[in-house]
C-alpha cells in the first residue's frame, strides 16, 4: 500500500495523457498494482487508471501506542509556575486545566514519562517530572527579606503553618514544641498591625516562611558568646605636668552576648602641680539590657533652632540679635524613645504604656550688639527626668496622657556685659563692664494630654500640659563682678 506525499494527486486515463479522471488526496491507502516508466496503475472507479509514482510513498503504520501501568502515588506539583494537566500522556494533548504550586494529587496510571493523577474533580494526564514526593521538599522563596546574623533559635509554641512566600501556598505546618532555627526575617506594617515573619529551617533545609506568633524565641548555646563588642577612649590634657596641668580621660565600652547587653563608661580627672599629682576624681556607670533593647553608645544631638532678628530703636539704632544651640538627649539605656514597657487590649482597643529616664543637655549662646552696648551670653542647661505616657493606639493616630517628672534641672546662665558712652572729647569709649554667673536648681512636674496622627517620621504629636508645678527651685550667683567703671 502507498499514500500520496502532496495534498491532492491527479488521475490520468493513460501513461502521460493529459486526460484527468479524478484525483487522490493525502491520507487514504492506495493500493499499486505495477509501477513503469514513472507511472503507478492503480484501480480508480472500477477501471485501470495511472498516478506519477514520484509522488507516492509507502505506507507505515505508526507504533502502538504503549499501555500504561498502573501505580499508586501521592505527588505533590514542585513547579512554582504549576503543571499542565492535559487530556492524553503527550505534550501536544489538550490542556484541560492548570494544577497549582504544591497542589496535592493522587496517580493511578504510568505512561510514558506522564502519570494519570486525581485532584479533587480534575483528572487527566501531568508530567511525572513535574512533581515531587512528600519526602522531598518543598522549594522555598529564600531570596526575600534580610538575613539574620546570627541565626535565632526558636520553639513552637502551638501548630505553625509555614509558606512558600510569607503568606502564600502554604507548605506545611510544623506541630507545638518543636525547635527550629530562623535564618531571615520579614516585616511589614506598623504598630500593632506590624506583621513579622521568619524563614524557618531545619537540619540545615529550608521548611518555610512562618508568623512569629506561635514561636518563642530560644537561649542558643551554639550562638556565639560575644555577638557584639566595641569600645573606645579619648584623653584631654590642659596645661603641662611640669608646672600646672590636668587630664581628662574617658573610655566607653558596648558589648552583647546571647543574654544581655552592656554599656560602660568610665571618665577619670587628674591633676597636676609642679610634676606631682594624680586621679582626683572617677566617675563609672554601667547600663545592661535585654539583646532585643539593644544599648547605644552615643546620644542623638538636635539643633533646636535658630533665630535672626533686626530691630530699630528709638528710630536711630539698630539691635542685631542672634540665639541658637544644640540639644543632646540620651534614653537611660540608650534605646529609641519611647520604650515599649507593657500592651494591653481592653475591648478590641490596644493601650499602651510607654516609660522612659533620661538626661537632656542643652547649650544655647546669645549675643546684642547696639550702638551703645555689647552683650553676650550663655546658657547650658542639665535636666535628669523621668517621663511615662499612657496612650490608645489606633493604628494611624493616638492619644493619651503624659506625665513628665524633672528630678533635677540645673541652669548655669554667663553673661558678659559693656556698655559705651562719651568720655570729654575721646568719643564713644567703655565706660563700664559687668560679669554674672548664676546657677538656678529646680525640680517639677508637668501633666497633660497628647494627641498623634500618622506613624514613624510621618507623624505628628501635639502635647498640652494642663499641669506645670515647680517643686522645689533655688538660684545662686556664683560671681557677680563690674570689670571697670568711671
Amino acid at each position: 500500500d502507498y499514500v500520496t506525499t502532496i495534498a491532492s494527486l491527479s488521475v490520468r486515463r493513460d501513461p502521460g495523457s493529459t486526460v484527468v479522471v479524478g484525483r487522490l488526496t493525502k491520507g487514504p491507502k492506495v493500493r499499486v498494482e505495477g509501477v513503469g516508466a514513472g507511472w503507478a496503475r492503480i484501480s480508480y472507479g472500477g477501471s485501470k487508471r495511472y498516478v506519477s509514482a514520484r509522488y507516492l510513498t509507502r505506507y507505515v503504520a505508526p507504533p502502538a501506542a504503549p499501555t500504561s501501568v498502573a501505580v499508586n502515588l501521592t505527588r505533590f506539583v514542585k513547579l512554582t509556575g504549576g503543571l499542565s494537566l492535559r487530556a492524553a500522556a503527550s505534550a501536544s494533548a489538550t490542556s484541560r486545566a492548570r494544577l497549582p504550586f504544591n497542589a496535592r494529587v493522587v496517580a493511578t496510571r504510568r505512561s510514558r514519562g506522564y502519570l494519570y493523577v486525581a485532584s479533587g474533580s480534575l483528572r487527566g494526564w501531568v508530567l511525572e517530572a513535574g512533581l515531587r514526593s512528600a519526602a522531598q521538599p518543598a522549594p522555598v522563596y529564600t531570596s526575600f527579606g534580610r538575613a539574620l546574623s546570627p541565626s535565632v533559635l526558636y520553639k513552637t509554641s502551638a501548630a505553625t503553618p509555614y509558606f512558600y512566600k510569607p503568606g502564600q501556598v502554604q507548605l506545611g505546618s510544623a506541630g507545638a514544641g518543636r525547635t527550629l532555627r530562623a535564618t531571615r526575617t520579614w516585616e511589614f506594617g506598623v504598630g500593632f498591625a506590624k506583621i513579622r515573619m521568619v524563614l524557618l529551617t531545619s537540619g540545615g533545609r529550608a521548611l518555610g516562611w512562618a508568623r512569629t506568633t506561635t514561636l518563642q524565641q530560644q537561649v542558643d548555646a551554639l550562638a556565639p558568646a560575644r555577638v557584639e563588642s566595641r569600645s573606645d577612649s579619648f584623653t584631654k590634657s590642659v596645661g603641662d605636668r611640669k608646672w600646672v596641668g590636668c587630664t581628662l580621660t574617658r573610655s566607653a565600652t558596648v558589648s552583647q552576648s546571647r543574654n544581655v547587653a552592656s554599656y560602660s563608661t568610665t571618665s577619670r580627672l587628674s591633676a597636676y602641680v609642679l610634676n606631682r599629682g594624680g586621679s582626683v576624681a572617677t566617675y563609672r556607670r554601667t547600663f545592661s539590657a535585654r539583646p532585643e533593647r539593644k544599648v547605644s553608645d552615643s546620644p542623638r544631638f538636635e539643633f533646636i533652632g535658630t533665630s535672626f532678628a533686626i530691630n530699630t530703636v528709638a528710630g536711630r539704632s539698630a539691635r542685631l540679635n542672634k540665639d541658637f544651640g544644640w540639644h543632646a538627649r540620651r534614653d537611660v539605656q540608650g534605646n529609641l524613645q519611647p520604650k515599649l514597657l507593657a500592651t494591653f487590649t481592653i475591648v478590641g482597643f490596644k493601650f499602651n504604656v510607654n516609660g522612659m529616664i533620661f538626661v537632656e543637655a542643652d547649650l544655647g549662646p546669645d549675643y546684642t550688639i547696639l550702638p551703645s552696648k555689647v552683650s553676650a551670653g550663655a546658657t547650658g542647661t542639665l535636666k535628669l527626668a523621668g517621663r511615662g505616657q499612657f496612650e490608645l493606639d489606633l493604628f494611624i493616630a493616638g492619644g493619651g496622657i503624659d506625665v513628665e517628672l524633672a528630678v533635677i534641672e540645673v541652669s548655669v546662665p554667663a553673661q558678659l556685659s559693656v556698655n559705651f558712652g562719651r568720655v570729654g572729647s575721646l568719643g564713644l569709649r567703655p565706660t563700664s563692664a559687668s560679669f554674672d554667673i548664676d546657677v538656678k536648681v529646680s525640680s517639677n512636674i508637668k501633666i497633660g494630654g497628647f494627641v498623634r496622627i500618622g506613624r514613624g517620621f510621618l507623624s505628628v504629636t501635639k502635647t498640652h500640659y494642663v499641669i506645670q508645678f515647680n517643686l522645689a527651685q533655688t538660684s545662686y550667683s556664683v560671681l557677680n563682678a563690674n570689670l571697670f567703671g568711671n
